[in-house]
């Protein structure tokens, strides 16, 4: 990717799962590669607390978690490996949502010669159709989008700030005034 010259990072982190951040989650968090922002120290394994987002490789068609029959009643596929694969993808989301103050995050599943762009906030998920890299510069277009876009746009939350001093004091007063301990 570094020839089409995006500011991220692209981290092959399959066999380096998070082990700081997500000790108490039952999956293994270790998709296949994660996506820093190159204006970090970039960490050589999985670290949710600092990806932009991920993307899983899948090498069989079973273990396509969308249909894209019409006919279908939905549009999750209902065997074990699209079950498995949805669930490996929601809980890569799940800890990535609950390890940052972001809206929202992506994630691109390619599954043989497509792939899925997959927008994941705390109600759902919103998906594409299959996109068939191949053939279609989508997801280099979509990459130059989010390289370029402003920090609310890539999912950060501007509505989320770093303490300042004055209001330390506030809550450590209040605290006092209520009797709590100051870890409360």
């Amino acid at each position: 990717m570094s020839a089409f010259n995006f500011d991220l990072s692209f981290v092959n982190v399959s066999s380096k799962g998070d082990i700081y951040n997500c000790k108490s989650i039952k999956y293994d968090i270790k998709p296949d590669v994660y996506i820093y922002p190159s204006n970090i120290k970039t960490p050589d394994r999985c670290d949710v607390t600092k990806a932009e987002m991920m993307v899983e490789f899948k090498w069989n068609r079973g273990d396509d978690p969308f249909s894209t029959s019409s006919s279908a009643s939905s549009f999750i596929m209902s065997s074990q490996q699209a079950r498995d694969t949805m669930g490996k993808i929601t809980a890569y989301s799940s800890a990535q949502l609950g390890a940052q103050w972001h809206t929202h995050t992506y994630q691109i599943l390619i599954i043989k010669n497509y792939a899925y762009l997959i927008r994941w906030d705390h109600e759902g998920f919103i998906v594409t159709e299959p996109i068939f890299y191949r053939e279609s510069p989508a997801l280099i277009d979509f990459f130059q989008c989010y390289n370029v876009a402003p920090h609310a746009m890539r999912s950060h939350d501007k509505t989320v700030s770093c303490i300042t001093s004055r209001y330390l004091h506030l809550i450590t007063t209040v605290r006092q005034k209520l009797g709590l301990p100051s870890n409360a």
